[in-house]
């Protein structure tokens, strides 16, 4: 069974805040919101596959949850992104599992999105809230993808560079 240490996800907040996390997703999502979203009949796993493996991290697809995974391991510390594609939108999924503490911290994009801009000002909202990120042909979708896999490579040096949760 794990546990979450609350200082620790604190702190994970605190570091995509201080990164401008929030500004750059809500930013991107409102810079793309009127993307036409269509049936996902356009794209299948092969491309979702061929797609991911184009930003050099190593993709599992789970077929029982239906999300591709990726997990690797540094120093003390395993981090991992899982990436949903629903509805022509991905959904991505930070986690970093502390050994020492033997916890998983993070969420999905949209949410650490929120919290953070929750956390640097209480009271905000932005509509909607926990926005996924919309594509609607072939390039949009790797240039969503490379966003995603960016934060996620930028995140776990910005964590290796400072503590690591210990």
């Amino acid at each position: 069974m794990t546990k979450v240490n609350l200082d620790s996800q604190q702190k994970l907040i605190e570091y995509l805040a201080d990164m401008g996390f929030d500004l750059a997703y809500y930013g991107y999502y409102d810079a793309h919101v009127d993307r036409e979203r269509k049936p996902m009949s356009f794209v299948k796993r092969e491309l979702l596959t061929e797609t991911l493996a184009e930003t050099a991290l190593d993709f599992k697809y789970d077929s029982k949850e239906r999300f591709f995974g990726h997990r690797q391991r540094q120093v003390n510390m395993e981090f991992g992104l899982n990436i949903a594609f629903r509805h022509s939108a991905a959904e991505f999924i930070l986690w970093i599992k502390v050994d020492a503490h033997e916890e998983i911290l993070g969420d999905p994009y949209q949410v650490l999105a929120q919290s953070v801009a929750e956390w640097r000002n209480p009271g905000v909202e932005h509509d909607p809230p926990y926005p996924t990120l919309p594509f609607s042909n072939r390039q949009e979708l790797v240039e969503v993808v490379g966003f995603g896999v960016t934060w996620f490579n930028q995140l776990k040096l910005y964590i290796l560079a400072r503590e690591s949760f210990q």
